[in-house]
């Protein structure tokens, strides 16, 4: 028996999590793909900005996110020292987060699966699958 969706996302990773949660909150029946096996872990990632953690937020996720190490600002040293301090601005938090990518993605597919329907970890996409479209059929008035 197959499943029909009206969106497939390719990749369970934040985006693709982000985009599968945000489709179904439109109504879309939605399914989410991933060649990996969750929680998995990524050399990359590890630090939130506030505008993701504004983004996270709107998810429904500020609890979750609430739990994570808290960043107000960051000290830099390549090759010289510089800081970077999380600015102000309306509507943002103030702060941002860290947080490992194992985490952080096991905590996105999972909200992205509640949210649709469901998703296929170990599920390799190889490519898009197309249906030959039917032929149209004309009536002899529209051929005048």
């Amino acid at each position: 028996m197959s499943e029909r969706f009206d969106l497939v996302v390719a990749g369970g990773g934040p985006s693709g999590s982000a985009a599968a949660w945000q489709a179904a909150q439109t109504g879309a029946k939605v399914v989410v793909l991933d060649k990996a096996e969750f929680p998995r872990d990524k050399p990359c990632g590890d630090g939130l900005t506030a505008r993701a953690v504004s983004y996270l937020q709107k998810m429904g996720l500020a609890h979750e996110v609430a739990k994570f190490h808290r960043v107000n600002r960051v000290t830099v040293y390549s090759p010289s020292r510089w800081e970077l301090v999380v600015p102000e601005r309306p509507g943002m938090p103030d702060h941002g987060h860290t947080v490992s990518r194992t985490e952080l993605d096991a905590m996105l597919l999972k909200h992205a699966e509640s949210a649709g329907d469901g998703g296929r970890q170990g599920s390799e996409v190889t490519g898009p699958h197309r249906r030959r479209a039917r032929p149209r059929r004309r009536s002899h008035a529209q051929e005048r």
